[in-house]
């Protein structure tokens, strides 16, 4: 009986162990960071003393002005306002870059707590995918 306590407490050690090694450590933006600080001081200012019915359609709204300025990353309007204005070259060249990150950003969603300036997985591909569309939209890449 002793046995098979002491296996399931040696599993249990053991999943939790690899369980906490599978997660990347996440890629930070400093930029972001201050982006999203400001975002919440907007949320906080104009949405604060808000019932949470009328709350949730305001820090939409909120997010909503930030991402058409082209602030939050993983939306056409950010791809626009970084990468709007570089040659194909460059736009490839910064796909390579983004590339390299995968591996060290973590997968969250919307509501899912982050670090400040944290930049999901899936932001980053929707970057990639976005700067894709740009270099398709002005010819494609040159043949080699």
């Amino acid at each position: 009986m002793r046995y098979k306590a002491t296996i399931a407490a040696l599993l249990a050690v053991f999943g939790i162990a690899s369980t906490a090694q599978a997660q990347p450590a996440g890629i930070f933006d400093r930029e972001w960071g201050d982006v999203q600080s400001r975002m919440q001081s907007e949320v906080n200012s104009r949405c604060g003393r808000l019932n949470p019915i009328r709350a949730t359609p305001c820090r939409t709204d909120v997010r909503r002005s930030f991402m058409q300025q082209g602030l939050v990353p993983g939306t056409d309007e950010y791809v626009q306002r970084h990468y709007g204005s570089m040659d194909v070259q460059s736009l490839n060249q910064n796909i390579m870059r983004l590339n390299r990150t995968y591996g060290s950003a973590r997968h969250f969603h919307v509501g899912e707590p982050s670090g400040p300036g944290e930049v999901s997985y899936e932001m980053i591909e929707y970057d990639i995918n976005a700067i894709r569309r740009l270099i398709e939209a002005r010819g494609g890449l040159p043949p080699r």
